[in-house]
């Protein structure tokens, strides 16, 4: 469970009140319970729930084996990450030839849905454990997504009789008396067995095209990390290595044991946070003067608003993760070293009230990811 603790730091120019400071950028989301469907497991984080996360909001599926996500759109973008377990995903591409896409995904793997393409996910023989992130702080899946099954629930048996070419009769009663907490998580008698081209071939419609794009990236293992040193590695992948994802992006993060993310900021996004395991100290500095601190657990998020600088550090003694989500596709990312070992010493020096000497014992080539023991990596 996640801890909060606002540090308020007044001067003559900025008076504060703890008031101010109490926009909290962590939710404790280990403690929000599942809830139960026939295929598997679902929790929300939203505005609702999480009124600091001001521009993102997210979600956790625990698919069982042969759990299916209903086929369904919605007005946001959505990016995923699974965790453990492998899935079989769907995406129908815009556009009048709608090329369809559909992949297996595993562990470490990322999907991106575009805005009001109709997707479906089902878990294989494992289940399927992952992550949505979506670019709007209210969205929620169960309440804001357009489904399949509560489309054609509400929809009168002769208006779907004649959209799909049956008798009224051939229209099942229950379909009508569905709900939409009915369609949302259900479960096949048996997870798809059939390989990967076969389940695509298996259709009443074949596409009339490929897609256009490929919505899957490796993201645990398809590209060479950003950073990866004795403080951990950074596995990022934005519209540069994964073209499909040009609204959202997100990185997998490695922590070694008193790891830290380096002090940063990023110019055009803001950053929310998964843990997957370990536990974590942070900062975020959201304004003059304030500066909230946080420990975030296994399960719990956090939140750092476009421009607000913060950092991130493992407590424990092994290695931690984490999955970061960013609102935007081009990956952007200024930090303390970088700013400060730009500046005139003098300059510096004056701001922080401190000696010249002081400023040319900083080392400002340290990468994103610190080591514990990084007061020896200076270089020449």
């Amino acid at each position: 469970m996640g801890s909060v603790v606002c540090t308020l730091v007044a001067f003559a120019a900025v008076v504060l009140t703890t008031a101010q400071a109490q926009v909290n950028f962590t939710q404790a989301w280990s403690d929000v319970p599942f809830q139960t469907f026939p295929g598997g497991e679902y929790k929300s984080s939203s505005a609702m729930t999480f009124p600091g996360s001001t521009s993102m909001s997210a979600a956790l599926f625990k698919l069982v084996a042969g759990g299916v996500r209903d086929a369904h759109w919605h007005n946001v973008d959505e990016w995923a990450y699974v965790i453990n377990g492998t899935c079989r995903a769907t995406v129908l591409e815009q556009g009048k030839l709608r090329g369809v896409d559909t992949w297996d995904y595993f562990e470490g793997d990322i999907w991106f849905f575009p805005a009001n393409t109709a997707h479906t996910v089902v878990a294989l023989a494992d289940g399927c454990y992952f992550l949505t992130g979506y670019n709007n702080a209210s969205f929620t899946e169960e309440r804001d997504a357009f489904g399949l099954s509560d489309w054609l629930a509400l929809t009168p048996q002769r208006i779907m009789a004649q959209a799909l070419g049956l008798n009224t009769s051939a229209v099942p009663a229950n379909l009508s008396s569905r709900t939409s907490h009915d369609g949302f998580l259900t479960r096949l008698a048996a997870p798809p067995a059939n390989s990967l081209d076969a389940y695509r071939a298996s259709t009443l419609l074949q596409p009339p095209q490929q897609a256009a794009q490929v919505h899957r990236f490796p993201l645990a293992h398809g590209n060479a990390p950003e950073v990866n040193n004795g403080g951990g590695y950074i596995n990022l992948a934005d519209s540069s290595t994964f073209p499909a994802a040009t609204t959202m992006m997100g990185a997998l993060v490695k922590f070694e044991a008193g790891g830290l993310r380096q002090l940063h900021w990023h110019t055009t996004l803001s950053e929310w946070q998964f843990i997957i395991n370990g536990t974590f100290e942070g900062a975020v500095f959201t304004r003059a003067g304030v500066a909230q601190d946080f420990t975030l657990g296994p399960g719990d998020a956090g939140f750092a608003p476009r421009g607000s600088a913060h950092w991130l550090r493992n407590t424990g003694d092994t290695d931690a993760y984490m999955i970061l989500m960013f609102d935007g596709g081009v990956f952007t990312n200024e930090d303390v070293g970088g700013l400060i070992g730009v500046l005139p010493a003098s300059i510096v020096a004056s701001s922080l009230n401190v000696t010249q000497g002081f400023v040319a014992s900083i080392n400002p080539r340290l990468e994103s990811m610190v080591p514990m023991a990084s007061g020896n990596l200076k270089q020449a």
